[in-house]
């Protein structure tokens, strides 16, 4: 096993690295947010969702809740990326066990159709004549079986708990991410700046050597309010991330 590249401060790869962290930590949440979504809308609507809408909302959870846990494709130098279930072991009321079990259901059965886990049933139906005589296939049938959806709710409120200790687990780490990155450029305004897609203000000018900022940014785009409020830390983000 090589060793790990050393970076250090000031570089190229150093600057590029940060911005690269910060932009799977987005990706990440994002992708948690949207299972707490589908999670919640199917806990909240138990009773009273049509099951092809559970069904829908259960195998949506599950496949976007496990994508920062496997191996995704990044066009940059690091060909691969995932982040380790190890590094929220500590986080309170996060479910190992749980975890595991929805990152292999949406390998095996959600994804992918493991036949090692669940295989399709075909058969004949038959009559023997006579004792001794050859059997004859009277009809043929066959019967493929799916994963659709949680049996129970206490199974769904299980999912709504762990899928919570995640959400909050990426919140404070896109944060983190982000201030890092915001740092980084303040000490460094010329470093890294061929990947970077920044936003210009036109700042209103109060007098005294007093600005104040705009409310939106001269080009504003669906992603930047996204980003204000994340750095901002108001607890509004989550709510807009959708819209």
């Amino acid at each position: 096993m090589g060793k790990a590249k050393v970076l250090h401060e000031g570089t190229e790869g150093w600057a590029n690295t940060i911005t690269e962290n910060a932009g799977e930590h987005l990706i990440a949440l994002h992708d948690i947010l949207c299972a707490d979504l589908f999670i919640n809308r199917l806990v909240d609507g138990w009773d009273t969702l049509d099951p092809v809408i559970q069904a829908a909302l259960f195998r949506s959870a599950i496949t976007v809740y496990a994508r920062p846990f496997i191996k995704n494709k990044r066009s940059r130098s690091t060909k691969q990326f995932r982040f380790r279930a190890s590094v929220l072991k500590n986080v309170s009321e996060f479910d190992r066990e749980l975890h595991d079990h929805i990152c292999t259901l949406r390998q095996t059965l959600i994804a992918h159709h493991d036949t090692s886990v669940v295989n399709a049933q075909i058969g004949h139906m038959q009559i023997q004549p006579e004792e001794g005589s050859a059997a004859l296939a009277l009809q043929t049938y066959g019967m493929a079986k799916a994963l659709h959806a949680i049996a129970k709710r206490e199974i769904a409120e299980r999912y709504l708990k762990h899928i919570a200790a995640c959400k909050a687990y990426f919140h404070k780490g896109t944060y983190d991410a982000l201030g890092q990155l915001h740092m980084m450029r303040v000490k460094y305004p010329n470093l890294a700046v061929a990947k970077m897609k920044s936003l210009s203000f036109e700042l209103e000018k109060l007098g005294d050597r007093k600005f104040r900022l705009p409310n939106k940014p001269s080009d504003p785009r669906r992603g930047y309010r996204r980003v204000a409020l994340l750095h901002a830390g108001r607890p509004e983000f989550a709510n807009n991330c959708y819209q």
